[in-house]
């Protein structure tokens, strides 16, 4: 079993923090108090379990600037939905609204501006994030203003364009 040894910091003399090290692989850790490599914690030693909170995909990848968009993220680990509490969109953080077998599903908020943003999950109620290299793309509603041309046979198959403002090539027609 592998030791780290972290700076601890005084709170009050009910309360010590400290940073739990960035581990190799998830599970359970032992958590004792030292002072000057004696230990000083009475009791059995505390247990802390690592997750991995890493991504293997996010759906949609793209949402609306005026936000509402239920974003769901696929967790590496299957295990660790349930520990997550929160996502973050760039800066701005939202609780989980669902999760299920090693998906959470976060509702994305509102963007100032159309772009790219970063995307995160949190298990520890949004002190800190483990971040996607997948980020989530903020864009304005689609409008259109025209069809051409405006009619076909029943049959179908006609090809028709549409005309209109802020389409992105991800787009798909739905009739």
């Amino acid at each position: 079993a592998h030791q780290y040894w972290v700076p601890s910091s005084f709170i009050d003399s009910s309360k010590i923090e400290c940073p739990i090290p960035r581990l190799v692989r998830p599970g359970n850790i032992s958590i004792e108090l030292f002072l000057n490599s004696f230990p000083i914690s009475i009791g059995p030693p505390l247990i802390f379990f690592h997750i991995n909170l890493s991504f293997s995909s996010i759906s949609p990848m793209f949402g609306y600037v005026h936000g509402g968009t239920n974003v769901s993220i696929s967790l590496n680990d299957a295990t660790s939905e349930s520990a997550v509490t929160h996502c973050i969109f760039g800066q701005k953080p939202v609780p989980v609204i669902t999760f299920g077998t090693g998906i959470v599903v976060c509702r994305a908020p509102a963007a100032d501006i159309p772009g790219s943003v970063p995307l995160g999950v949190s298990a520890d109620d949004g002190e800190s994030f483990s971040m996607s290299p997948i980020p989530f793309e903020y864009n304005q509603p689609a409008t259109f203003t025209s069809i051409q041309p405006g009619h076909g046979p029943e049959s179908g198959g006609t090809k028709v364009m549409l005309v209109g403002t802020n389409f992105i090539s991800r787009s798909s027609a739905v009739s």
